[in-house]
């Protein structure tokens, strides 16, 4: 288990009233179930989908990979490892 930071931006960010927080988890599941406890259902409705997975809107990096191409919520964290997460802006 190590301890990540995770960076939220945009609507995510004012979701949970700041920018990064740091949390020590396993996996990125382990991570986003904790930064879910600790900030309720407005973080969880903006990330994920009603079955649990990240919607398509959003992005999440690990150390800037993209993480649908490593292990996607099971992908492995160590200590010092940065998240990402970014919803997409769309309009036009």
């Amino acid at each position: 288990m190590g301890k990540v930071k995770l960076r939220l931006l945009s609507t995510l960010a004012t979701a949970i009233g700041k920018k990064e927080v740091e949390t020590e988890a396993s996996t990125l599941r382990e991570a986003l179930d904790r930064l879910t406890a600790e900030h309720g259902d407005d973080f969880k409705t903006k990330v994920f989908d009603e079955t649990g997975n990240p919607k398509r809107v959003i992005k999440i990096y690990l150390n800037g990979k993209d993480v649908r191409f490593l292990d996607k919520l099971d992908t492995l964290l160590k200590d010092g490892d940065e998240v990402l997460i970014v919803p997409a802006v769309t309009g036009g």
